[in-house]
């Protein structure tokens, strides 16, 4: 919502954000206010969620272990500028690695 420029009296139109026809309803000099502090407060690592999620982890919620559970999607960190897709075990992220008993699943081999 706090970054939503139709408030601004913006539409999304031919790729591009342009004035329109509705009037604002949040001024200028408040979204610019607003957005600054957002700039400020944000994340500035690697670890924020992307879109490219959306399509490494098509299986989430479809995936189930032994147990019954459903197995969360977990990137793992950076290394030499590689990151792993797995599905883990949710008593994995709650316990501790290696309490369920279950093996992680890579995202790969399960996409393809």
């Amino acid at each position: 919502m706090l970054k939503n420029r139709v408030y601004l009296g913006e539409v999304f139109f031919g790729g591009d954000w342009q004035r329109g026809a509705h009037e604002p309803i949040i001024e200028d000099a408040l979204w610019a206010q607003v957005q600054g502090l957002l700039e400020n407060r944000s994340r500035r690592c690697d670890t924020r969620a992307d879109t490219e999620n959306d399509t490494i982890f098509m299986l989430k919620g479809r995936v189930f272990g032994a147990d019954g559970r459903a197995m969360s999607p977990w990137l793992s960190s950076s290394y030499k500028g590689r990151k792993y897709a797995y599905y883990i075990p949710q008593r994995e992220i709650a316990e501790g690695a290696g309490a369920s008993g279950l093996p992680r699943l890579q995202a790969a081999n399960l996409n393809d």
